[in-house]
């Protein structure tokens, strides 16, 4: 999930015009190939054996632009056919007989998540690719580690963490140790998490990240009370709540903000949304 925050990055750094559905549309078009930990058995190590990257990218040859010239001087084909070679068909599937038909990152949209938000179906146990429960409300991680530990949380409900994103953290602060929590009392296909906040690489059970806008932009995620009911639908694409959002915002929200002092302030105040990468730009468009 992190890999969307760093491609948008660098796209607006390389002046390139690439969006956060950009990167969602091709996604969807490589299905699940390599399961590694935490979406299958395999290591790091396994897939390095089994040809690695190269090896990937002979699978999904007819998907991407091989005629493009890399830093060795030929181009992706020639490189591809002198360095590709898939040691272990059972670790890297080919396109015909993948893990899993659905993608490894996905973006969603709803009205919970007008800007979009990440998740990653190829960790996310099948049966809660459509999750439906109440929300449990943690203005912050501490608040839902100390929340979790003290068993507020409980199966069929949506954990929403917010006032994580690159703006309300200040710095998007991974969001994986409430995750671990869950997943590790057997509740990471029962519940689901949501958050502003970024996942690390390893999570695995029911969970999405970066909804914007963020709380501190004053997104739908700030309005929210515990008991909404929330439905994530990764294979529709969509994350919405039973609510009103328009007549939440007349009636106001507590503000949960953390004071931020020195290059913080300056961070949070000069940062873009993550569904632009979480940047700081440096030139008018």
């Amino acid at each position: 999930t992190n890999a969307v925050l760093h491609m948008l990055a660098i796209a607006y750094e390389a002046h390139v015009d690439f969006t956060l559905d950009d990167f969602g549309a091709a996604a969807s078009e490589v299905p699940h190939l390599v399961a590694m930990i935490p979406a299958g058995p395999y290591t790091l190590l396994d897939f390095y054996e089994a040809g690695g990257v190269q090896a990937v990218m002979k699978e999904i040859e007819s998907r991407i632009a091989t005629s493009c010239i890399t830093c060795t001087g030929s181009t992706v084909a020639e490189n591809l056919e002198k360095y590709a070679h898939n040691r272990n068909s059972e670790l890297i599937h080919s396109l015909d007989k993948p893990v899993h038909q659905w993608s490894g990152i996905a973006i969603l949209h709803g009205n919970l998540a007008p800007e979009g938000a990440v998740t990653k179906p190829s960790a996310i146990p099948a049966e809660a690719h459509k999750f439906t429960g109440k929300a449990v409300i943690f203005e912050n991680e501490q608040d839902a580690l100390e929340g979790i530990r003290a068993l507020k949380v409980k199966e069929g409900q949506v954990v929403v963490i917010r006032n994580e994103g690159p703006r309300g953290g200040p710095g998007m602060p991974e969001q994986y140790k409430a995750m671990k929590l869950l997943v590790g009392m057997k509740l990471g296909s029962k519940v689901c998490l949501i958050t502003d906040g970024r996942f690390s690489g390893s999570n695995n059970g029911c969970f999405v990240g970066h909804i914007c806008p963020e709380a501190y932009d004053d997104g739908p995620i700030k309005y929210l009370r515990d008991g909404d009911t929330i439905t994530i639908d990764v294979d529709k694409g969509t994350i919405n709540a039973d609510v009103d959002f328009e007549a939440r915002r007349a009636e106001g929200a507590r503000s949960h903000e953390s004071k931020a002092e020195g290059y913080l302030y300056h961070y949070r105040h000069s940062c873009e949304s993550a569904s632009r990468g979480a940047l700081i730009k440096t030139r008018d468009e």
